[in-house]
């Protein structure tokens, strides 16, 4: 049983995974148990303790930076690139990833689509001030998830409401923060004052370079 405490500890460590974690605590200690009880050595049962805590720690500390630094950054890169669709401005709204191979980006809107939905609304409502996101669901792959999320848009003659669907895609190598994802805009929509909805929805394949303008 030490074996296999020190086996499940391990692999905690190394995945960060809670379930695994909990599971080399548990036989950790029924194996330490046993091992005094036995009058046999402690080794095994004592190592795969000593490597549950440490699993136990980096967990919270991985915890505490994606709560405090690394969700916060991607909600502001988020509304930046909502924002850019807002504006019309394409390249900001979906940029073209370099890591295709690490993810398969996922279908955008068009460049012309992009424009027309910024002209609509600014016609509408006036020019974007401010968005805020409210309850994101982060959800699909490790790698490259999608985050919907319902909005509230504030406009230069009013406010309303919305919701959007973006995904989270590895950033360009030369970027100032490559470790960053990027937020890439797949769906956007607006509800507007006349109880018209103004929708920004994916071309059935992403252009895999920015349009000549």
């Amino acid at each position: 049983m030490g074996l296999s405490a020190l086996g499940c500890s391990i692999l905690g460590l190394l995945s960060c995974l809670p379930v695994l974690c909990a599971a080399g605590g548990v036989l950790g200690f029924i194996s330490f148990r046993r091992a005094r009880a036995a009058k046999q050595r402690t080794r095994l049962a004592t190592t795969a303790l000593v490597l549950t805590g440490l699993s136990l720690v980096l967990q919270v500390a991985l915890w505490q930076m994606a709560g405090n630094w690394l969700l916060p950054a991607m909600q502001r890169r988020t509304v930046a690139a909502l924002t850019a669709a807002c504006q019309g401005d394409w390249g900001g709204a979906v940029p073209i990833t370099q890591n295709e191979l690490l993810v398969v980006p996922l279908a955008a809107p068009s460049a012309e689509d992009t424009r027309a939905f910024s002209q609509s609304l600014i016609e509408s409502i006036g020019p974007v001030r401010s968005i805020s996101m409210l309850n994101p669901e982060i959800g699909g792959a490790l790698v490259g998830p999608t985050v919907s999320m319902a909005l509230v848009i504030t406009c230069e003659r009013g406010s309303t409401t919305g919701s959007a669907r973006v995904q989270w895609v590895p950033s360009d190598p030369n970027q100032a923060e490559p470790w960053m994802p990027s937020a890439r805009v797949l769906e956007l929509e607006v509800n507007l004052p006349d109880q018209r909805t103004l929708s920004l929805r994916p071309t059935a394949e992403p252009p895999a370079t920015p349009p000549n303008p």
